[in-house]
């Protein structure tokens, strides 16, 4: 098919404008389907919106920033799960001044909450241009979306100078001392003022009123440079290392100002001038003595007298209609001085009884009273107003976090010596009236009480059965000569039959070990020659010790010496041990002795590999070996 290339719809109505004061902007758009482009055609060309600006009267006096109310409106919104109170800002590139970003009131962070502000958005608070689909779009003086109508110097749109009256001049005086020193007084209705040093200096600019309130570098404290709005209008103040610094605003200001210098050394010199509208009509301007407002509605203020300027004796105007201000010496006067009406007084909340799940605060209330010049005294309550503000709220209402609870101990597990006690640790809710059981898991885990403990009532009384017993002694460690045997003391209690059985050392911690040797001298007598083994090898060898069992297999050990020890070959070295008593020992009736068993799940293994006769595992499956008929009796 041939391509059909697009062509423009007819444009739509008006949309609503964006904003219902201080200057929105409504569009009307087209479509590229009359008919669309198809088959390879071509799109159409051109715009398919134009914007022009809307209700561009004033807002109400005290109306939030239009900017400011898109950020309030984040202020009921959780950010990474907390709520914060939003205020615009503005300190961004250029190329971002129409992103919405905003910054926490109270905290040190700002962050974009949306890629564009809404139509209609001021780009500055310095200039008419406003922000469309997220790019800052240029406004005239006129209003008009894309004109480049500018003020002239005195606030006059698109106006040559013509209604403008110039002020300038130069500062250049020098002193002796450092501080603060006046430049220029400027009147209000000002436009056009600029103030700068000649050179780079040391010394700073500054501002205030007419009653000493300082709107740059007041009290020795110095501003940083940027834009400030005072007076009613905006001002622009620049400093940098290598540029005398200035001040400038287009105006128009509604109060008079005095512009100063804080001298730090030699005056660089300071250039000035400012524009005010002339006076275009036949009106007579004169100055007249008025008397101000009371300071107090009761209980006694001061009123003094000021000059005015009035227009035809009838209308007040701005100072500057009336040129030098005439000399006057204010007057003072007293004014309201009857009691003011009893009113209560409220003191501070007390701090909240809960931190948390719905606590009270309290605070005091009292009825006072202003008299003449007097400070407020307590009254009676009948004089004040029926309706007492509240003495009680509450406070805190947020939930309470999930925390520990604990059920008591129960009774220790032994009536006598070391035991444990137990107890139910929970985690639960306590915002309701009924507390309400949750998951471990919801609870601080570093936090949660330990749920046993060690427990002891009594001491467990004396075992009478408990003794310490001692071993025979052992053989001497030398066959001849002084040498040294040993005997053991161990702790044994003694089982219903008299048996001795060999208990845990601690168990006999609580008493008393018997005041006996351990260790003792054997064998003094001199070494005789022993019978030689083997004359010419010079092995010498000693009698057979006592077998170590009785029955069952046992060993028999003797000494061996070789004298001298170089004459001997170690290959014909006599045995120095043997295998004896190696017959089956007789069975031994044991069923009816209730210490006979045993004490390991392996035991029934041991009659399997022939150890019955050793020591310890006789001993710890005593039932297994007598089963077998292998018990071996030790010594």
């Amino acid at each position: 098919p041939r391509p059909v290339n697009g062509l423009w719809s007819e444009w739509s109505g008006w949309s609503d404008c964006s904003r219902s004061c201080g200057g929105g902007v409504t569009y009307q758009e087209r479509h590229c389907d009359n008919p669309k482009p198809q088959y390879g055609g071509k799109f159409c060309q051109g715009s398919s919106r134009i914007y022009q600006l809307c209700n561009i009267q004033p807002c109400e006096r005290n109306t939030l920033d239009f900017r400011a109310q898109q950020c309030a409106a984040y202020n009921s919104k959780p950010f990474r799960g907390w709520y914060y109170k939003w205020k615009p800002y503005t300190k961004v590139e250029e190329g971002d001044i129409c992103k919405l970003y905003c910054t926490a009131e109270d905290f040190d962070f700002f962050f974009a909450m949306s890629n564009k502000v809404e139509d209609g958005t001021p780009c500055s608070q310095t200039r008419y241009d406003v922000c469309i689909d997220g790019s800052c779009e240029m406004v005239g003086c006129d209003y008009v979306l894309g004109s480049n109508a500018t003020w002239d110097a005195c606030g006059v749109c698109q106006g040559d100078n013509s209604t403008c009256k110039f002020y300038k001049g130069q500062y250049l005086h020098q002193h002796r001392w450092n501080g603060y020193y006046p430049i220029v007084t400027i009147p209000a209705g000002a436009h056009s003022i600029s103030i700068r040093e000649l050179h780079i200096s040391t010394s700073y600019l500054a501002v205030h009123n007419m009653n000493n309130k300082y709107y740059l570098t007041g009290d020795w404290t110095i501003d940083w440079p940027g834009k400030f709005s005072f007076a009613g209008a905006v001002f622009d103040y620049q400093r940098s290392f290598n540029n005398p610094e200035s001040l400038y605003s287009v105006g128009p200001t509604n109060e008079t100002l005095v512009f100063e210098v804080l001298l730090q050394g030699k005056n660089p010199g300071l250039a000035w001038e400012y524009t005010l509208p002339k006076v275009m009509d036949g009106h007579k301007y004169t100055w007249v003595t008025v008397h101000t407002e009371c300071s107090a509605s009761c209980a006694g203020g001061h009123m003094t007298t000021e000059l005015i300027c009035l227009q035809d004796h009838l209308t007040q105007v701005n100072s500057s209609f009336c040129g030098p201000r005439a000399q006057h010496v204010p007057e003072n006067k007293i004014c309201n001085p009857d009691p003011c009406p009893a009113h209560w007084s409220t003191g501070e909340w007390s701090h909240c009884s809960a931190s948390c799940g719905k606590g009270q605060q309290t605070r005091l209330i009292q009825c006072v009273q202003k008299k003449s010049f007097q400070k407020e005294e307590i009254v009676s309550h009948s004089l004040c107003p029926v309706s007492t503000p509240p003495q009680v709220q509450g406070c805190n209402s947020q939930h309470c976090p999930p925390e520990w609870s604990m059920g008591p101990w129960s009774q220790c597990s032994k009536t006598c010596g070391r035991g444990i006690k137990k107890r139910e640790v929970y985690c639960r809710h306590i915002n309701t009236l009924e507390p309400k059981v949750i998951s471990d898991s919801m609870c601080k885990q570093e936090l949660k009480p330990e749920s046993q403990q060690s427990c002891v009532l009594v001491r467990c009384p004396k075992n009478d059965k408990l003794q310490w017993a001692v071993s025979s002694w052992s053989e001497c460690s030398t066959m001849c000569g002084l040498g040294v045997k040993h005997r053991e003391l161990k702790c044994t209690e003694k089982s219903d039959y008299g048996k001795l059985i060999i208990s845990p050392y601690r168990r006999c911690r609580n008493i008393k070990k018997p005041d006996i040797e351990l260790e003792q001298s054997c064998n003094s007598d001199a070494c005789s020659l022993p019978t030689a083994y083997n004359g010419i090898s010079g092995w010498y060898t000693s009698p057979w010790q006592q077998c170590t069992v009785t029955c069952g297999g046992g060993i028999q050990t003797r000494k061996v010496q070789c004298v001298p020890a170089a004459a001997c070959l170690l290959h014909q070295k006599p045995a120095i041990s043997r295998a004896c008593n190696t017959h089956f020992c007789r069975i031994t009736e044991r069923r009816d002795d209730p210490s006979c068993l045993d004490l390991f799940a392996w035991c029934h293994l041991v009659p399997q590999h022939g150890v019955c006769n050793h020591k310890f595992y006789g001993t710890q499956c005593c039932k297994s070996c007598t089963k077998k008929n292998l018990l071996l009796s030790f010594q």
